[in-house]
């Protein structure tokens, strides 16, 4: 997977603010549809794709706050500095930011490696989390790095 921050430069270049650039961008898929969910797309893409996205939806609206607010599909997570955009895309075909935060309001709180990826967890202001799968090979690292961390409990 290659890194998309340039792509998301390009793509989004209507809805950034004058002078606003993206720093790091990622393709994210909300936690439980990439790896086994993959292989229900494949056998049966339309109902098994909106079933999925259902689930992460129903997910983040049970979460509440900010968190409720995010797509339940797969998004470019685009960092500039000065937000956080979600934006839905398949990698080529790009909507709209469908959820945008200010940057101070967000921190990562779980990365981990998974067998096919890596899993991502957000942390917002108001204390509501959202979780992530991102594929291996993109910028994760830079991302965690430049959003930041939350300190581990303990």
């Amino acid at each position: 997977m290659a890194d998309i921050t340039r792509r998301a430069t390009k793509k989004l270049r209507e809805h950034l603010e004058p002078g606003e650039v993206p720093e790091v961008a990622i393709l994210a898929e909300p936690d439980g549809t990439y790896g086994l969910g993959m292989v229900a797309l494949a056998a049966l893409p339309r109902t098994a794709g909106r079933a999925l996205a259902d689930r992460a939806t129903d997910r983040n609206e049970a979460e509440g706050g900010l968190a409720a607010f995010l797509p339940g599909e797969p998004c470019a997570l685009v960092l500039t500095g000065h937000r956080l955009l979600a934006v839905p895309t398949n990698g080529l075909r790009w909507r709209e930011p469908a959820f945008v935060v200010p940057r101070g309001q967000v921190k990562v709180d779980e990365s981990g490696g998974r067998l096919l990826g890596r899993r991502l967890g957000l942390v917002f202001a108001d204390g509501s989390r959202a979780r992530f799968d991102v594929q291996r090979g993109q910028p994760i690292e830079r991302f965690i790095e430049s959003v930041g961390s939350v300190p581990p409990a303990g």
